[in-house]
């Protein structure tokens, strides 16, 4: 079975369900969340989501893109760069289906924001467990350098790889995998989950200084009391700063090893494989 959205300009997006039998059985619409704290309400287009259908639920993390709402930020940054579009990624928003036939979709849950200080939030992955919880990734800088002195100068940079639970649409954890404080000069990257048979949870990703002198991807695993295991470096002569895996949201099974495709420092598009080992007893 499969999902299908397609977004239509700022208003909303489409989908359309196929069963197991290749019947486009059920279509409809999701309609954005309502930004009404803007200078000027507006819908908030979700793009660059992260779905997964699973036995007729879907779950949808996206993140807001738009067009710079705050108007004084936005003449500011035209006198920088010229361009007269800039694009805000900086709320990450939750909905599901308890049943895609259906076609209702729950209340928006906004699950981050960094709006107040400009920032950037991208989404990197979601797990829908057999227990019914929902994993969650998301990379999140604090603040957008180009406004930090103007606009908000006391307040600190950071970098950080996010993770979170929701169970019915609320956030019930959360904690970054990977913080770094403005003074710190080793930044997370994007990350991915790996799923393993005996449904352990792991996280692949990325590292680099601020200088891009080290480059390093990392494997981590979350726990069953949600703390994290001892980062391990995947020692590869070429890291993978931005990249996909064979997730189970795409229709690949659990697996304890990680099908890794994506591009390396030098912009090279480049495929590793990397084995998982059993847990020691």
């Amino acid at each position: 079975e499969l999902i299908l959205f397609q977004n239509i300009w700022y208003s909303h997006a489409e989908w359309s369900f196929r069963d197991g039998n290749r019947i486009w059985k059920s279509q409809g619409k999701i309609q954005w969340p309502w930004g009404d704290d803007y200078e000027a309400p507006k819908p908030i287009r979700i793009c660059y989501p992260v779905v997964q259908l699973k036995n007729r639920e879907v779950h949808f993390l996206g993140v807001s893109d738009i067009i710079e709402p705050n108007e004084v930020w936005k003449d500011y940054k035209f006198n920088l760069t010229g361009n007269k579009w800039d694009y805000d990624f900086r709320r990450l928003f939750y909905t599901y289906s308890k049943d895609i036939e259906t076609g209702q979709f729950q209340d928006w849950v906004e699950v981050a924001s960094r709006e107040k200080t400009g920032g950037h939030i991208f989404p990197c992955d979601l797990w829908l467990a057999p227990d019914g919880l929902v994993h969650i990734l998301w990379t999140e800088r604090a603040l957008d350098e180009r406004l930090h002195q103007e606009f908000f100068p006391h307040e600190k940079q950071s970098y950080a790889l996010n993770y979170a639970i929701i169970k019915e649409g609320k956030v019930i954890f959360r904690q970054p995998i990977m913080l770094s404080e403005d003074i710190e000069d080793i930044l997370p990257g994007q990350g991915r989950f790996q799923i393993t048979p005996e449904n352990r949870l792991f996280i692949f990703y990325y590292v680099h200084s601020k200088n891009n002198d080290t480059k390093q991807n990392k494997l981590v695993e979350v726990l069953s009391d949600h703390s994290l295991s001892i980062p391990v470096t995947v020692e590869l002569q070429r890291p993978f700063s931005n990249f996909f895996t064979a997730t189970i949201r795409g229709g690949s099974a659990p697996s304890n090893i990680i099908d890794v495709y994506g591009k390396d420092e030098k912009n090279e598009m480049r495929y590793a494989r990397i084995r998982i080992l059993p847990a020691k007893l």
